[in-house]
């Protein structure tokens, strides 16, 4: 966790949801509650290319909210995790090429 706060954004959330899988602590994972939010919100804002461009870091944050369902480190209703699920159907993220 401390070097996980050397970390910026995205980096540093994943960091620090990576370390809740290992060890559950209440100040953690409120922070991980708050940068999720946050990085929703601000894909959320995203349009055109700037959220194409975004893509692949989404799904990433997507597929790490996934695994820490998985688990049991966030429910499965997770808000963020649902926010960015319908970001990625309204988009068609998960289109078979």
């Amino acid at each position: 966790r401390a070097d996980a706060e050397k970390l910026t954004d995205t980096a540093k959330f994943l960091r620090l949801a990576e370390s809740l899988v290992y060890e559950k602590e209440a100040a953690t994972a409120d922070k991980v509650d708050e940068l999720a939010a946050a990085y929703v919100a601000s894909v959320k804002t995203l349009t055109g290319s700037a959220l194409e461009a975004k893509k692949s870091e989404a799904q990433s944050v997507r597929r790490a909210l996934d695994y820490l369902g998985k688990s049991d480190v966030v429910p499965a209703a997770y808000p963020p995790r649902v926010a960015l699920d319908q970001v990625a159907k309204a988009n068609d993220w998960d289109a078979k090429k």
